[in-house]
């Protein structure tokens, strides 16, 4: 049987699109237990960044459901530089000791980036995933 993502990998958006801005920015806390997965991508999309930037996109987790025991996910780190307009960064997280999770845009203080970021878990125990009502259609083509 064909599997396709819609049904095997829950999309949740992590940070929306805002205007261009040189603060951190902390992504949706995703609670893994409640999605049923084993493992996300966190996906980073930026827009214009200034020159002079030095962003890294991180993953944080913990056992709090506010994040307020926060800690890095070592080895879990992208360094974006104002090269990198238009570009893609990507997390790949599995089997996490902790139950929370989010992304930080961890911007240097003085130069402006647009970015959005998005969640994929994966690796779920419980298929088809039902998306949730910011997912606003798909669709699906086998065997063309």
């Amino acid at each position: 049987m064909f599997r396709n993502m819609k049904d095997s990998v829950k999309l949740i958006t992590a940070l929306d699109i805002v205007a261009a801005a040189s603060a951190d920015r902390n992504g949706a806390i995703l609670d893994m237990a409640s999605h049923k997965g084993d493992a996300v991508r966190i996906a980073v999309k930026f827009g214009d960044i200034d020159a002079g930037a030095e962003i890294t996109v991180k993953a944080e987790y913990g056992d709090e459901s506010d994040l307020s025991d926060a800690e890095d996910i070592t080895d879990a780190s992208v360094s974006v530089t104002a090269t990198d307009d238009d570009g893609l960064a990507f997390l790949d997280l599995g089997l996490l000791s902790k139950r929370y999770l989010r992304v930080v845009i961890d911007k240097d203080g003085a130069n402006n980036s647009v970015e959005c970021a998005w969640y994929d878990v994966y690796m779920l125990r419980s298929v088809p995933v039902t998306q949730d009502s910011s997912i606003i259609g798909s669709a699906r083509v086998v065997g063309v």
